[in-house]
């Protein structure tokens, strides 16, 4: 999926996904190449109360054009994402994924080289506790958390993880009452 620029959203005054746009859904992709898009919401992937299933993927190279998900955003939901490397990705918040409300499992994921003023690899807000299991974050670069930012009650389970970003200020940024 390449160049995309997303599905124009009424309320949100802009496009979101942009090459997969998911409401209301459960969706599975897999054995796919995600790059080159772009969109108001979410570069790549945005779903939203919605239940995606998102395996043996390469999310590389797409831009946000807001402050939130280069690659991904998760909305209200509890995805599967497995074998997955985000790559290249940039926006403001949350470089590669950008999750609010959504928990979900990120195992074997790669999350390498993706920018994002705060939160190079996952910004998780308002309660989103994702489980990230045997995952890699390298060279992420981001003024706050260079693998993980987690806001306003998140907590998500790392297991088995490495976490190795140098030029970030730290790799994992947390603060259980700050509001973005």
């Amino acid at each position: 999926l390449k160049n995309g620029e997303g599905t124009y959203v009424p309320e949100e005054d802009g496009t979101s996904g942009g090459a997969v746009f998911c409401r209301n859904s459960s969706p599975t992709l897999s054995d796919l190449i995600i790059e080159d898009n772009k969109a108001y919401l979410a570069g790549s992937l945005l779903f939203e109360n919605s239940e995606l299933t998102l395996m043996n993927a390469v999310v590389r190279n797409n831009l946000n054009d807001s402050d939130v998900g280069g690659g991904m955003i998760g909305l209200f939901s509890d995805p599967l994402i497995q074998n997955v490397v985000f790559e290249d990705n940039y926006t403001g918040w949350g470089g590669a994924v950008y999750l609010e409300k959504t928990d979900g499992d990120f195992i074997n994921v790669q999350f390498t080289n993706n920018e994002g003023e705060i939160a190079g690899g996952i910004f998780c807000a308002d309660g989103s506790n994702p489980r990230i299991i045997n995952s890699t974050f390298s060279d992420n670069q981001a003024l706050m958390g260079g693998s993980i930012v987690c806001l306003n009650n998140s907590n998500p389970v790392v297991i088995n993880s490495i976490m190795w970003n140098p030029d970030a200020n730290e790799e994992v940024f947390f603060s259980p009452d700050f509001a973005a």
